[in-house]
């Protein structure tokens, strides 16, 4: 140890002292000192217990390697299927590159084709695009609205050469808000262009395809549609017939 050397404030006398003392007396005029000295980095440290700080570091290693290993156990699982399309049956591989690119093979050629969750996602764009009021100028005399569901009474699918069309005609009833009595019974034809199997995520390009239905005698209020069923058919769906192979649900 290494020995101080101070001078006593009483007597100034020699204090001579270790320095890991924490008290010295003076040999001359026998007071007694307590002996006050700076922190160092070490004794500032003794002051914590860093063990849960050291298991904590340990706990983060573990997990971030649990990590690394499973992000690179699914790089390496794709890309082996991947690789292994190359030299297995296409139609069952389902990272084969080919199918995943191209368009050609997901066009739907018949109605059968489409899951019931891509019907589902036809009716609801079908129904979207129909909105909830009629056209035109809805005045205090005037104010027709749509009275109940929109139902769907018929699906159509039409392909030809790598394209297709989906035709929905929905049933929809329009009612005056100031006449209960004055109410229309209309059918949408609402198409769709291209529609893919199980793309149903993606935003169909439909438009409803209908002259204007008048609902007043002024002809301020219309929307889109025809007055019954067999003429939706006839004006949106029969002219395809003759060039289109046509399949329905």
């Amino acid at each position: 140890m290494k020995l101080v050397e101070k001078k006593c404030p009483n007597c100034s006398g020699q204090l001579k002292f270790d320095e890991n003392d924490k008290s010295c007396k003076c040999e001359y005029c026998k007071s007694e000192f307590e002996i006050e000295r700076n922190m160092t980095q070490a004794d500032f440290l003794n002051q914590f217990d860093l063990k849960p700080l050291k298991r904590i570091s340990i706990f983060i290693y573990i997990t971030f390697l649990i990590i690394f290993f499973i992000i690179a156990f699914f790089i390496i699982t794709i890309t082996t299927q991947i690789f292994k399309g190359n030299t297995t049956n296409k139609d069952n591989n389902i990272f084969n590159i080919d199918k995943m690119f191209n368009s050609e093979e997901k066009i739907v050629k018949n109605i059968s084709e489409l899951s019931s969750f891509d019907i589902k996602g036809i009716e609801t764009s079908s129904k979207l695009l129909i909105g909830q009021t009629a056209e035109g100028v809805n005045d205090l005399k005037y104010s027709f609205k749509l009275n109940g569901n929109i139902n769907i009474e018929k699906t159509y699918l039409a392909y030809k050469d790598g394209s297709n069309y989906v035709i929905t005609i929905c049933k929809a009833r329009y009612q005056n808000f100031f006449n209960q009595d004055s109410i229309f019974t209309v059918f949408i034809p609402v198409v769709f262009q291209d529609v893919k199997s199980n793309s149903v995520s993606s935003v169909y390009s439909g438009e409803v395809s209908a002259p204007e239905f008048y609902l007043n005698d002024e002809k301020t209020t219309f929307v889109h549609a025809y007055s019954s069923f067999e003429e939706a058919y006839d004006n949106v769906v029969k002219p395809l017939e003759n060039d289109y192979k046509i399949s329905e649900k």
